[in-house]
């Protein structure tokens, strides 16, 4: 493992990103389906993960009628 980054004296160490493949520091992980295993992901595919499940939930409101179209006015 390469050190890539030191934070306060903390190491904080690359690692590679399961869905880029690049070599980042990846804090966060990700659990498929129900598998028992836990891949880390870069934030940059953090972000992305989770901007389209909060696309997918705006969808869900729309469809539900729980979300209003406003006027113009």
């Amino acid at each position: 493992c390469q050190i890539c980054l030191l934070n306060h004296a903390n190491f904080i160490f690359c690692r590679k990103c399961a869905l880029s493949g690049q070599s980042k520091s990846c804090k966060h992980r990700i659990k498929l389906g129900d598998s028992s295993s836990y891949y880390y992901i870069s934030p940059f595919c953090r972000y992305r993960i989770t901007s389209v499940c909060n696309f997918f939930t705006y969808i869900r409101y729309i469809q539900q009628g729980l979300l209003k179209q406003q006027d113009g006015e």
